[in-house]
């Protein structure tokens, strides 16, 4: 594979197709945390899920942060750390759906906009 085909952009769009800013640094926040390993990039999540689950528009920016890491590592040809990147992508995802399960008319909302950024 040629280093330009594996030129990716990455962007966040609402449910219309148009660009919205992130309002995080997880992507970021993860980035540096790959650099000092699983242990660090452990308690990143941890503090992060402790920090934002409960704001589904950051955990949401949270969940793609890990996506487009794990993508990031397997187009850089580092398997082992996009399959762990994938393994977090799938937790956070676990665990968002675990803390909005409810019929509730907040937790629906939370699962519609996490549904339509993530999908």
């Amino acid at each position: 594979m040629k280093t330009e085909d594996k030129k990716r952009t990455y962007g966040l769009f609402n449910e219309e197709g148009m660009p919205i800013e992130e309002e995080t640094t997880f992507f970021e926040d993860f980035r540096i945390a790959a650099i000092f390993g699983k242990k660090a990039c452990e308690d990143t999540y941890k503090r992060a899920k402790k920090e934002w689950l409960s704001v589904p528009t950051y955990w949401t920016q949270a969940v793609i942060a890990l996506n487009r890491l794990c993508w990031a590592f397997w187009y850089a040809d580092k398997p082992e750390q996009s399959e762990y990147f994938s393994e977090l992508f799938h937790r956070a995802q676990d665990d968002f759906y675990a803390f909005y399960d409810s019929d509730e008319p907040g937790d629906k909302e939370a699962r519609r906009y996490f549904f339509i950024l993530t999908d």
